[in-house]
């Protein structure tokens, strides 16, 4: 006897919530050690109130849970990053745009110490074991294509378009942000505060202006 479609859908809806509270609490245990380790699938299990077995039905593997966390992350920060876009009200100075369109990102806070923990050991996870460096490469190139749409709109917002091929400048903007980030952290800062640096301050503008020109031009 066949399930009726409404029990179906019931069923997967029921199992597709179950499958991002899983995720949530692995991304906050994650977010202190960036392993996966027997504990921490206890605590998620725990939080959830799902029996270990169970778990396992909806990630048979390290990977599989690394694998969804990531994505749910690659979410947060394009919808953060997305937030400080829409925030941004330029004033018609190109100058003034660029330093307003930095501080405004910060502020968003498309990624925070959890976050760089977990992207942090997820490639040195991959450096590790070879056999997994492929899964690691392609979460980074999926991390970026979510990320330049939006990249590009705030620079059209600032009257501005990108000159180098927009997958490349993503890919330096991302990469001197989280390092840049990573640094302000090391040097005992508060994450929050992260916008006050220099890099926000000074080099983030500059290196919007280099890697865009007027779309007036």
């Amino acid at each position: 006897m066949s399930v009726p479609d409404h029990f179906q859908t019931r069923s997967e809806s029921v199992r597709r919530g179950t499958r991002r509270r899983l995720v949530s609490a692995a991304r906050s245990g994650l977010s202190f050690t960036g392993k996966v380790t027997p504990n921490l699938v206890d605590d998620v299990c725990k939080q959830t109130g799902l029996h270990p077995s169970a778990f396992r039905t909806f990630f048979p593997s390290e990977e599989a849970l690394l694998d969804a966390v990531y994505e749910a992350l690659v979410e947060e920060c394009a919808a953060q990053l997305q937030i400080g876009v829409d925030q941004f009200i330029p004033v018609g100075n190109e100058a003034a745009d660029l330093v307003e369109a930095a501080f405004v990102l910060a502020r968003a806070r498309p990624l925070d110490r959890g976050g760089l923990i977990i992207r942090a050991h997820r490639r040195l996870n991959g450096l590790r074991n070879p056999g997994r460096a492929d899964s690691v490469v392609q979460a980074e190139k999926r991390f970026l294509v979510e990320l330049v749409g939006i990249l590009v709109e705030l620079m059209i917002k600032t009257g501005r378009r990108f000159v180098w091929q927009e997958l490349l400048a993503a890919r330096v903007i991302v990469d001197t942000y989280e390092r840049s980030f990573e640094a302000w952290m090391l040097a005992g800062h508060d994450e929050h505060h992260f916008h006050e640096s220099d890099y926000i301050r000074r080099t983030l503008p500059v290196l919007f202006a280099e890697l865009t020109d007027s779309v007036l031009t």
